[in-house]
């Protein structure tokens, strides 16, 4: 589970990568330790309300990335899956086997009947993990996120749950 004292190692990652990362996650443009450790401690106190669920996910004992469920609507069974991994460690499948527990956390535990995940249409990594994982291209959305200055599309993937697959 994400805690606090993960802010240095996940910082850390962030800095190694800062300009890979930022490409498709304009927070970690300007992230410093002490944003990541303020926004763990947030993070945390939503959990704790069950508005969010999150966890880093870590290989060989090293802290590699994160996962979360956020988006949480319980009256409508639905959440978003967002993540991201250090490049040390993709092409792996370690993002594929985080998303697989997440999946499972969602529909057995929080009873989401609907996972999204939103994607830039130019991530073609991330695309990969969500149809690997089975997620069904949805939709794509025209200028949904302006990024540095530009109008950037998204792509809608969703899994249904269970109930109906």
């Amino acid at each position: 589970m994400l805690d606090v004292a993960d802010a240095t190692a996940l910082y850390a990652l962030v800095e190694a990568d800062r300009s890979a990362l930022a490409q498709w996650l304009p927070w970690a443009e300007n992230m410093s330790v002490q944003d990541e450790s303020e926004f763990i401690q947030s993070f945390r106190e939503k959990m704790a309300r069950y508005e969010l669920w999150g966890a880093v996910i870590v290989v060989d004992q090293q802290v590699a990335g994160m996962i979360d469920l956020h988006a949480i609507d319980a009256t409508n069974r639905r959440a978003e899956v967002g993540y991201w991994l250090a490049s040390a460690f993709q092409g792996r499948g370690v993002m594929t086997k985080a998303l697989a527990s997440v999946e499972q956390i969602a529909f057995e535990e929080y009873h989401i009947d609907r996972l999204a995940i939103f994607v830039d249409t130019e991530n073609e990594p991330s695309q990969a993990v969500a149809k690997r994982r089975g997620f069904e291209q949805e939709a794509v959305l025209k200028h949904y996120l302006w990024e540095h200055g530009q109008p950037r599309d998204m792509i809608v993937y969703v899994k249904l749950g269970a109930t109906n697959n």
